[in-house]
């Protein structure tokens, strides 16, 4: 099975979003920071969170849901962990 580091390095590399260059130097950054993948690449501004957010969806067959379009209840909310959100 593949990683999901794998498939994301996959779905920029193949979308023209980051070059073999900024990928190479978005996994040294993430060996000596730690941290994941996604973060680094955002970090370094190779692409923005939107972007990422955006091709990871198509790449990966899930919907992107705005949950500003919907009325949470703050119970409900409070009942995830932060970590999770």
């Amino acid at each position: 099975m593949v990683s999901l580091k794998d498939r994301l390095t996959e779905i920029l590399i193949k979308n023209k979003l980051i070059s073999q260059e900024q990928l190479s130097k978005s996994l040294e950054e993430q060996k000596r920071k730690g941290g994941t993948l996604s973060e680094v690449i955002i970090g370094l501004k190779f692409i923005k969170e939107s972007d990422l957010i955006s091709v990871l969806s198509e790449g990966l067959n899930f919907p992107l849901i705005d949950l500003k379009r919907f009325k949470l209840d703050p119970e409900i909310v409070k009942r995830i962990p932060r970590d999770i959100a």
